[in-house]
């Protein structure tokens, strides 16, 4: 039996006013929340849809309108559209021509930063030359 993903929509015209959190499933934001969304694997913020508040957790998030507030999220994708107003921290970020941030970005590398760190320096080899005046 094959399962597909859980997708809750809050529709154009729409405002929530508190937290939204759920466990599993994607949250497609049409409207507005005016409050912090946590414990989330997707959130599709599209270009009416609107977010005043914090995003704490959430696996991957698709951005085409526009967040106020911070973001920690595994992934984040910003579209030509999409604006956010706030920090961010996040480990995978994509942000298409266009898209805009205001505010700070922290990326956390995890294992890979270990990859990206220089060679220990290797002892200078000097050699001495003479150059001749004329």
């Amino acid at each position: 039996m094959n399962q597909e993903p859980k997708v809750t929509r809050i529709a154009e015209g729409a405002v929530i006013k508190g937290e939204v959190s759920f466990p599993g499933g994607k949250l497609r934001l049409e409207g507005e929340i005016h409050g912090n969304v946590t414990s989330i694997d997707g959130l599709e913020v599209t270009q009416k849809g609107r977010l005043k508040g914090d995003v704490t957790q959430a696996a991957e998030i698709e951005l085409l309108g526009t967040i106020e507030g911070n973001i920690k999220t595994l992934k984040l994708i910003i579209r030509p559209s999409g604006v956010l107003t706030g920090n961010l921290e996040v480990e995978h970020f994509v942000m298409e021509e266009g898209g805009k941030i205001l505010g700070e970005v922290k990326m956390n590398l995890g294992e890979a930063k270990e990859a990206w760190k220089a060679p220990p320096a290797r002892a200078a080899q000097t050699q001495e030359v003479s150059v001749a005046k004329s």
